[in-house]
């Protein structure tokens, strides 16, 4: 099985960070001493466990993927995350959206692949520009074949 698309593993590791600020920063804002009143306490807890919730989600999304995440088999066809099995000559439209964040952009981002049936989104893939271009040029060798056979 060839290798198409890649996780971008060291988001994983970001969030878990940001989980684990959001978590000594909820527990001094708890502990402070000049914060006697229960309202700020409460919003304190409310506030920052939030975030923590998001980052920890996301932390626990990007590590349950596998390193790989999209391969092509021996029959020519697309291998995703869950074992969705997508045949090449399906595929309709993709498109890809590359992670951003205060105005830069990066190379990893989220995959769209559009079928006649449905539409998979795969999250954290590395160079997903270049995945997107290596997926369009199988579905376009497909569609030259299936003329040259005809």
């Amino acid at each position: 099985m060839k290798v198409i698309a890649e996780k971008k593993a060291i988001m994983g590791f970001i969030y878990l960070i940001a989980a684990v600020v959001c978590l000594v920063i909820t527990i001094l804002s708890i502990e402070y001493p000049e914060s006697d009143s229960n309202n700020y306490k409460g919003a304190a807890i409310v506030l920052l466990s939030i975030p923590l919730i998001l980052a920890l989600y996301l932390s626990f999304k990007c590590f349950s993927l596998p390193k790989e995440l999209i391969t092509l088999n021996e029959n020519n066809e697309l291998v995703l995350p869950d074992d969705v099995v997508i045949k090449v000559s399906d595929i309709v439209k993709v498109t890809f959206k590359r992670a951003r964040a205060r105005g830069r952009h990066y190379k990893y981002g989220t995959l769209k692949i559009q079928t006649l049936n449905n539409t998979y989104k795969v999250s954290f893939v590395r160079d997903v520009e270049t995945v997107s271009q290596a997926i369009l040029t199988l579905k376009n060798n497909e569609l030259d074949f299936m003329k040259e056979g005809f």
